[in-house]
């Protein structure tokens, strides 16, 4: 017998969101683990535009992201979310139209940060500085924030943290 294969979804169901969505109760779980350990830092103003969001596909990307910043912690240290409308210089500097507006999501630890020649291949299919795990988790982040017409790049230093900007835009 042929087993029907479920075919995996290959747009974001996107529908206006609230920006500090992102940060919602969905992803107060990883926080809570290990708790005590560090310290978190939200800055999230009021006000801020709603963004095209598919609430699924955002909990994976902010998950994987703070899983790995957590872990990136080990002793320890601060973690720093926050969010603000991308300014004129953002937009130009990851390529964003600049008659359109959008929110920058930023994402950043006090861990010792990415190695330099790792840099160019942390979102790469497979690649991993770890013992365990597939190397997915940043390919899959940046393909769906892609999904969301939006941009990722890590703007860290070593022995500084890892530091990710998360660029999406607004709903229109």
């Amino acid at each position: 017998w042929r087993r029907r294969c479920r075919s995996r979804r290959r747009t974001a169901d996107l529908a206006a969101r609230q920006a500090v969505f992102v940060f919602d109760d969905r992803l107060a779980v990883p926080l809570a683990e290990g708790a005590g350990r560090w310290k978190v830092v939200k800055k999230l103003p009021p006000g801020l535009p709603e963004i095209l969001a598919d609430p699924d596909r955002l909990e994976q990307i902010f998950g994987e992201l703070l899983e790995n910043a957590t872990q990136a912690m080990v002793e320890g240290g601060t973690l720093t979310l926050a969010v603000t409308v991308a300014t004129p210089e953002q937009l130009d500097h990851f390529e964003f139209p600049l008659d359109r507006k959008a929110v920058c999501v930023n994402i950043a630890d006090t861990g010792p940060g990415i190695p330099p020649e790792n840099k160019r291949h942390i979102f790469d299919s497979f690649f991993t500085t770890r013992g365990t795990g597939t190397g997915l988790g940043l390919a899959i982040v940046r393909k769906y924030v892609e999904l969301h017409g939006g941009r990722i790049e890590e703007l860290g230093q070593p022995g500084k943290g890892a530091d990710f900007l998360v660029i999406l835009p607004v709903s229109i």
